[in-house]
């Protein structure tokens, strides 16, 4: 993802993109954590991040929440970067 970001010219605001790329998988692995999912390991791919956890008996609800964490930290950052620089056009 960083090297898409860089051939699009990302290349001024490439640490933020790293930082929000940190924070989306943060997100994944703190809810697995809070619902006491066994997390077996991160490693990094070419496309990011990726977490294997044994999820087999997590409830459906509660693997959906780890899926959306996620996306709702990516969120939860644009709306507080924007309320900080006061640009809201995102």
């Amino acid at each position: 993802m960083l090297l898409l970001a860089l051939c699009v010219g990302a290349g001024e605001v490439l640490p933020l993109v790293g930082v929000a790329a940190l924070c989306h998988e943060m997100g994944h692995f703190v809810f697995l954590l809070l619902f006491g999912v066994h997390v077996e390991g991160i490693s990094f791919t070419g496309f990011g991040m990726e977490i294997r956890a044994d999820t087999r008996y997590v409830s459906y609800g509660k693997d959906i929440l780890c899926t959306l964490a996620g996306p709702a930290v990516n969120l939860v950052l644009a709306f507080l970067f924007a309320r900080v620089s006061k640009d809201y056009l995102l």
